[in-house]
């Protein structure tokens, strides 16, 4: 079976259970920003670093493997001459074949042969990008986060066990210094001795909460289920750091992949270490009901506009970049045609380590 035809077996599959992750989305041409600020130049340059330091590693490292630049690369801001005839051609592209994956990786020899150890060939014409792209054996979309992941995960682990904690803490507390006033709930005496003989993790529902809070003890009781169910709340909330497709996203980079068929991959780089899953995965998990609220939770925050964002838990890939060095960064100015003054953060290219096996089904 073919990529495509296995990507189509999931695009069917998620249409059947009605996901939101439909990959057959009606592209809507979007309206170009009419100001830029100095947040979004900052995150621009976060981003040119994550592929920058992905591709002069891989390059380094992987002997018969060799990564270009592809995604489009103007280096045009809303406000500047240029940049609407620009947005509006981003546009048109996007409708013809959807979104074009940021990088490319070919063997070296097919690459080499005509433009030798070139790592950017995003301003190449489309006729000959028409060409060079099916010979690439995948493709990877970078997307960068400000976070140093390995902190993150240990911060987020001791929480969740502090949690566990407290929560067990207060069923011990209820069933022997309180049992006198919670004897009339037997559901929450059998749900305080399940929680501690099997463990928060295996916990369900809780109960009704105690009713009466004539007492001053009655009111402790109370106060100590409720922290409980505030435990449960917390535990249930997304805590982990993610991949974040928006629904029109996967509709264009399938349009892609019908034209190209090549592999595509997302690739999220932090600043200690990158992360990658395929597309095929993610298809995959999105496709499992069981998993929603565990391995992925369906959003819609106000930074994506408001839009449908799947936010994947990012250590179901895998580890492709350690002891990514921290960039080293400088404060940067532009000067817009009217006179308006961004300023921004720029980072140089950081060295790291690149696994063996960087591509692959997961």
């Amino acid at each position: 079976m073919t990529y495509l035809e296995r990507i189509n077996l999931l695009k069917a599959h998620l249409e059947t259970i009605g996901s939101p992750a439909r990959l057959d989305i009606a592209f809507q041409a979007g309206c170009p920003p009419t100001q830029a600020f100095s947040e979004f130049l900052t995150n621009k340059e976060q981003g040119d670093w994550a592929k920058k330091t992905f591709i002069e590693n891989f390059n380094r490292t992987q002997k018969d493997l060799w990564a270009v630049k592809y995604g489009r690369s103007e280096d045009l801001v809303a406000g500047e001459d240029g940049f609407e005839s620009y947005y509006r051609g981003y546009q048109e592209e996007l409708q013809e074949i959807g979104k074009r994956p940021d990088l490319l990786i070919f063997q070296r020899h097919v690459i080499h042969a005509k433009y030798g150890l070139e790592t950017d060939l995003s301003n190449l014409p489309r006729t000959d990008l028409d060409l060079l792209v099916p010979h690439a054996i995948d493709a990877i979309e970078v997307r960068s986060s400000a976070f140093l992941s390995a902190k993150y995960d240990t911060v987020t682990a001791l929480s969740r066990q502090q949690t566990k904690v407290m929560m067990v803490d207060c069923a011990n507390a209820l069933l022997n210094e309180f049992r006198v006033e919670i004897s009339n709930s037997s559901a929450w005496i059998k749900y305080l001795e399940d929680l501690i003989s099997r463990g928060v993790d295996t916990s369900k529902e809780s109960p009704r909460a105690l009713g009466r809070h004539s007492t001053a003890r009655l009111e402790q009781a109370s106060g100590l289920t409720k922290r409980i169910n505030e435990g449960l709340k917390r535990l249930r909330q997304r805590d982990f750091l993610s991949l974040t497709p928006k629904a029109e996203d996967l509709s264009q980079v399938y349009r892609w992949i019908q034209r190209y068929r090549v592999p595509h991959h997302y690739c999220q780089v932090f600043f200690d270490r990158a992360i990658i899953l395929s597309f095929e995965s993610i298809l995959e998990v999105l496709g499992d009901p069981d998993r929603e609220n565990i391995d992925f939770f369906i959003e819609s925050d106000e930074k994506n506009q408001g839009k449908v964002t799947f936010k994947i838990n990012v250590l179901l890939g895998r580890e492709v970049m350690s002891e990514v060095v921290l960039p080293r960064h400088e404060s940067v100015m532009k000067e817009l045609p009217k006179g308006r003054l961004l300023f921004y953060v720029r980072f140089e290219t950081s060295q790291a380590n690149v696994s063996a096996r960087v591509l692959g089904h997961v």
